[in-house]
């Protein structure tokens, strides 16, 4: 072999060593960027997770409140109301209301509960909706508010709604109203209208009130989580319930107005939402 030929074939293979190491550099740099990106998209989906969870938490300790804040007020009427009232039936039901919210925690930890599902079945409307405004009458009797109800007559009798999840709206609702409504007046209006054809209804909520209203925040940042008026000063609350109830609202293909209530004063929220006469 004659010198050229040599210091050929040494440059090829030299030129085959760089370029075989160069391929590789370049395999690896890619399988590291791979890598890089499962990591970042599995830590981004952790910390979705655990976002998730620490908002349901927070969800289902607000919710725990309510209830057991009615059963207090209750307790505390019944030292001096006479019979007329059955005051043992609403610590029921408000005990029956905290028991499956302690479920909804239960399944949430074996990783059951993993977003909320609706589940629609008959119910007579008229019963939950006098229900939920007795249910309330004590809170807003708490700070000496008076609670005006006005139903429509011609609402159907029998509809098939999700009434749990539409409770959870409604008490967080009428809570707030009371919570921050002093000597004044809390006013919950249902009407509805039902489709021609008759197979379905569109109901029609409202809330409002006299109290402080909304403040300088204004109403799109008071639905954000954790979130609380500028005009709040020792009132209890973690600015979770709004946001709830805007959950819970596009869940049933609805969505929460607000403004200031009537006059201009304190504060008024209402939905709709459309249900299947039974």
């Amino acid at each position: 072999m004659t010198p050229g030929a040599f210091i050929a074939l040494a440059l090829a293979i030299v030129g085959l060593v760089v370029g075989a190491w160069r391929w590789r550099t370049h395999v690896l740099i890619a399988h590291a960027r791979r890598l890089e990106g499962i990591v970042v998209e599995r830590t981004t989906e952790l910390r979705t997770l655990l976002q998730a969870r620490r908002r349901l938490l927070a969800h289902i300790g607000h919710d725990l409140r309510s209830p057991l804040s009615a059963i207090v007020n209750v307790a505390r009427q019944w030292r001096g109301a006479g019979a007329e009232v059955d005051h043992p039936q609403k610590i029921e039901r408000h005990a029956r209301m905290l028991m499956e919210l302690i479920d909804e925690v239960l399944e949430f930890s074996r990783g059951e509960l993993t977003d909320v599902q609706l589940e629609p079945a008959p119910g007579y409307l008229y019963r939950f909706l006098h229900e939920v405004a007795d249910e309330d009458l004590l809170l807003a009797q708490s700070n000496r508010n008076r609670l005006h109800v006005r139903i429509d007559t011609d609402l159907p009798a029998v509809v098939e709604l999700d009434f749990r999840r539409l409770r959870q709206v409604l008490s967080n609702l009428l809570g707030n109203a009371a919570k921050y409504t002093r000597n004044g007046q809390i006013v919950f209006t249902v009407e509805g209208r039902t489709h021609e054809a008759g197979t379905s209804c569109r109901l029609n909520f409202a809330v409002e009130d006299t109290g402080i209203g909304l403040g300088d925040s204004g109403a799109e940042t008071l639905l954000e989580p954790f979130v609380r008026g500028t005009n709040i000063d020792d009132a209890p609350g973690s600015g979770l319930g709004l946001a709830i109830v805007v959950q819970l609202l596009a869940r049933m293909g609805s969505r929460l107005e607000a403004g200031s209530g009537p006059e201009g004063r304190g504060s008024r929220f209402s939905f709709e939402i459309e249900g299947a006469p039974g």
